[in-house]
């Protein structure tokens, strides 16, 4: 994530976690067996985050920072702008069950954060959850296939701007209160 894909070489790796890269291959056929698994563990660890963070969130708003939260400490902030790049050219299954993640998952995660708000009276009432979370995923592709913007403070932006556009009065009231009482912790 720091340096890119393609720059790291199995050599590079082994010697980083101290095995030889004979051990390294007992466990993944190769450099792109390595980057599918990652992305699948990504994915999975997404998913498990989501479904809890519905769950255990006191509304929409909350679900909505935790899931923020969670993308944010997941290393995107250090991520290099070369890792789409290049596990789009080089690493095709990774970045299709990416994609994949992204188009259903993510999306449907989002229609339904926006569905729970509305009901909860904390996000507009006149916007359409398929429409916002398409865009959505659309603001976030777009970051991905630049190759010169650091993804992490992009998202930031994003994530700030997208929950905004979503809440009515009560629910920036219920945000703000929400985020001074993060900063004053």
């Amino acid at each position: 994530m720091q340096y890119g894909i393609k720059s790291i070489t199995m050599d590079d790796l082994a010697s980083r976690l101290g095995v030889s890269k004979k051990t390294i291959y007992k466990f993944f056929k190769d450099k792109n067996d390595l980057v599918v698994h990652i992305i699948q563990r990504e994915t999975r660890e997404d998913e498990l985050v989501c479904k809890t963070s519905r769950i255990n969130s006191e509304n929409a708003i909350d679900e909505l920072v935790i899931m923020n939260q969670h993308v944010l400490e997941s290393h995107l902030l250090d991520i290099h702008p070369s890792v789409f790049y290049d596990m789009q050219k080089y690493h095709p299954e990774a970045w299709a069950l990416m994609e994949n993640h992204k188009s259903n998952f993510v999306r449907n995660e989002i229609t339904e954060n926006v569905k729970r708000g509305i009901e909860e009276k904390l996000y507009r009432d006149n916007i359409n959850p398929e429409i916002v979370s398409l865009m959505y995923v659309a603001s976030i592709d777009s970051v991905m296939k630049q190759n010169s913007i650091a993804f992490g403070k992009v998202y930031i932006e994003v994530s700030r701007f997208f929950l905004r556009g979503l809440v009515n009065s009560d629910g920036l009231n219920y945000l703000q209160k929400r985020l001074k009482k993060e900063t004053d912790v």
